[in-house]
Parts: C-alpha cells; structure tokens; sequence
C-alpha cells in the first residue's frame, strides 16, 4: 500500500471508498420471478427498452394548414461539417467497427473532400447505410436507485458508426438552421431549439405567477411526466408535420429523415 501511495497513484487509491462498480447486469425480476440467464436479462431488458410498433394514425387531417413554401435543400460543405467534427468527443465510445472520433479526425484531415461528398451523397440520395443504423446496445445501471433487479433501473446506450453520427449531426444543425430561419417553433416551446433551456422555461413561469398575483389571482400549476414520451413518437406523423413546414429535408431527403428522426430524437448514446 505505501509503495502504490508512492508512486503517484493517491488518487486511484482515494477512489476505493466508492467500491466495485458492476461489470455485468445482475439477476432481474421478470414476470415469473427471477431471471438468472443471460438470453432471458437481455429479453427482459430487451422488451423495456425498445418499444413495440405504434398504432397506425392518420397523417392527414382536414384541418391541416396550408404547407409553407419550398425550401431548397443547402449544399453541404466542409465549413459545415468540421465544426461539428471538432466538437466530437474523442474518448466517445465506437460503433460495431470500432473506429472512433479520433481516426475520423484523421480521415478529415487527409481528405475532408471524400468525407464531404459522401455526407452530401446521402443527403442528396436520401440514403442512410445500413451499417451506420446498426448499434451496439450497452446497459448501464442508473445511480441512487433501491433496487437493481428491477429492469427499469437500468439504461440502454446505444454505441452507433462515428460517421453516422457525424451525419446525424450535420442534419440535427440544418433542421435547427430551418427552424431559427422560418420560425417553425412557437415561443413558448423551451425544448429542442438553440438559445433555449429549463431556467427560461422557469423565468417564464415565475413571471406568469407574479403577474398574476399583482392583478389579485390564483394560480395553479398542472405537469405532466409521459413515460416514454419520445420513444413513442409517431415517425410518419412528425414528418409529415415537418412535410407542411416544407422543412429542407423534407423536399429531398424524405426517406433518410424517417431513419434519422429517433436518432436525433431519442436514443441515449456515447
């Protein structure tokens, strides 16, 4: 011990109060009572996680507004994409390949062109390879929970191709680029946009209530917590939603968005 202290390695030694994390998920409850198998934890795992097929809904409604104008798809470009790349974390965990952040920093240094093109070629085909949809899920226990053989105190990571991530981003930027540009999203909605977060959600409330209170009111305040909220969007419908926003993606890329919306959306990764 005093020989391990010496060499510089305090910290390390520090780190021993908090105890052995789990290297695997343990035993779980399942509807029959314990699951000890590892096929029988992943289906059990399996079935919390990922979410059965929605029900099918109308898309089209006769109340719907009237579509805004085209938007022509803009071209994507290395000044584009190599902020969105240099923000990449590189110790992020890889996909099935295992290439990380680093190597495709590498790529775009040798030839930012040919990753350019490629980026751009599946927007303009609307095509997502298949490989760079394929993930690797990984389950982590979720802190300062009672108890752990329950399959809800655990989280699913999902492990995706560095470059479909990078195509994700590219997107993820181009939406947010139309939704400043054509103010898609009313005011009052906080979430998903730049420049917009929980504390102005909360100034707005605060400021609702006090405002209320000078002009002699009650107030109340009703929330709601839908579990699996985006997990259970209806694709179809979110698109056709932007479809009348005549978002960008929407003109050209109509089958690459169907594929990119629960990346974008919902999916917990590294």
């Amino acid at each position: 011990m005093e020989e391990y202290i010496e060499e510089a390695k305090l910290w390390e030694v520090a780190a021993w109060r908090h105890g052995w994390k789990l290297s695997k998920v343990p035993t779980l409850k399942g509807p029959n009572g314990l699951v000890h198998a590892h096929e029988d934890i992943a289906d059990l795992l399996s079935q919390r996680f990922f979410t059965k097929i929605p029900p099918q809904v109308a898309t089209h409604f006769h109340n719907d507004p009237p579509p805004h104008p085209t938007h022509q798809l803009p071209h994507v470009t290395k000044e584009l994409i190599e902020p969105l790349l240099k923000k990449a974390v590189a110790k992020s965990a890889p996909g099935q390949s295992g290439h990380t952040w680093t190597i495709v920093k590498w790529a775009w240094e040798a030839d930012a062109d040919c990753i350019t093109e490629l980026l751009a070629a599946c927007l303009r085909a609307g095509h997502h390879p298949l490989q760079w949809k394929e993930a690797v899920v990984c389950v982590i226990s979720k802190p300062n929970q009672a108890d752990y053989t329950l399959a809800k105190n655990f989280w699913p990571i999902s492990l995706l191709e560095c470059l479909g991530k990078l195509l994700e981003k590219v997107v993820a930027r181009l939406i947010y680029r139309d939704m400043d540009k054509h103010a898609f999203i009313p005011t009052m909605q906080f979430g998903g946009w730049n420049a917009s977060s929980t504390l102005d959600v909360g100034l707005t409330l605060l400021h609702d209530i006090q405002s209320a209170h000078q002009a002699g009111r009650y107030t109340g305040l009703l929330l709601f917590d839908i579990q699996g909220f985006f997990d259970n969007i209806n694709h179809n419908c979110l698109v056709q939603i932007m479809h009348q926003q005549k978002s960008t993606f929407l003109i050209s890329s109509y089958s690459i968005l169907l594929h990119l919306i629960p990346l974008i959306l919902g999916v917990r990764r590294e």
